[in-house]
């Protein structure tokens, strides 16, 4: 009798135990992910503004030495850096 008791206490320990990590796991894991995808936006973002300035310099040379060429500089929009987080 001692034993059964012992074990069902135990197994109940283990299942309610069981339940607690895996909802943990499933909020942080949602949590980490949407950190992740934003720290990358930040970099990306960050990165693109430092090439920014290399790219329409060599784009006015190509533009100044070749007088037939329609390059223009990158223009950026708002449609272009929004970031819809429904969309996962």
């Amino acid at each position: 009798m001692i034993g059964s008791l012992f074990f069902k206490a135990f197994v109940g320990f283990v299942v309610i135990t069981g339940i607690l990590s895996l909802a943990l796991l499933i909020i942080s894991s949602t949590t980490i992910k949407n950190l992740y995808i934003d720290t990358l936006m930040r970099k990306t973002e960050n990165l693109g503004n430092m090439l920014r300035s290399d790219i329409v310099a060599y784009l006015e040379e190509e533009k100044t030495s070749s007088s037939s060429s329609k390059i223009s500089a990158p223009t950026r929009t708002k449609e272009s850096r929004s970031y819809d987080r429904t969309a996962r």
